[in-house]
């Protein structure tokens, strides 16, 4: 069975015009917060974990090596496997 991700949390990284935002762990539906490593560390060992957006959208949660921003290097991140809904992708979940 899936984890499912309801929201994430982000934080400001960078400067100037490398300032950006990036994801650095997600919350599940009972509020509990799992970092980016435990994530991973949990898809590696076999586990899915997919969004499950507020119009009931899901995607599969992927890992990269690093934050997509050019200059940045926080390790490891997470990503939704693209699909043709936009309320499922990480970046569009709500705070937690």
């Amino acid at each position: 069975m899936a984890v499912y991700v309801t929201r994430v949390r982000k934080e400001s990284a960078g400067s100037g015009e490398n300032r950006h935002s990036h994801i650095v762990g997600v919350c599940v539906a009972d509020g509990a917060f799992y970092s980016n490593t435990q994530v991973v560390a949990s898809i590696n060992g076999g586990q899915e974990w997919r969004t499950l957006a507020s119009d009931s959208s899901s995607a599969v949660i992927e890992p990269l090596r690093f934050c997509p921003h050019s200059a940045c290097t926080h390790s490891p991140y997470l990503t939704t496997k693209a699909d043709k809904s936009r309320p499922d992708n990480l970046d569009n979940l709500p705070p937690c």
